[in-house]
């Protein structure tokens, strides 16, 4: 399960579910939630969350994987789209942050 692998990263830092919400923007219960699985997680929330911990997100999913029985090369595809995804959001607000010229 994605929450188990997420609460060990988070425990391997030293933080508590506190910690991480804070990181987050989100209350404790939020993200006790997450942890637990007793909510959809964004895929965004879950990049954000690799990003804090510093793993892949690949790392994080790699239980999910294996609990689901879920077809690898469909995760697979699903990493890459998220990944294409972050690089465009992020390329889009890099081109509208940057000043005009003068």
């Amino acid at each position: 399960m994605i929450g188990e692998t997420i609460r060990i990263e988070r425990l391997k830092k030293g933080w508590s579910q506190e910690n991480m919400a804070h990181m987050l923007n989100i209350s404790q219960a939020a993200y006790s939630k997450i942890e637990s699985g007793q909510t959809k997680m964004k895929l965004t929330t879950l990049y954000e969350i690799a990003k804090i911990l510093e793993v892949e997100v690949e790392v994080l999913t790699k239980g999910w994987k294996m609990s689901m029985g879920t077809d690898l090369s469909l995760v697979e595809k699903w990493i890459i789209n998220l990944k294409l995804w972050l690089r465009k959001a992020s390329l889009k607000k890099d081109l509208t942050s940057e000043s005009p010229i003068k």
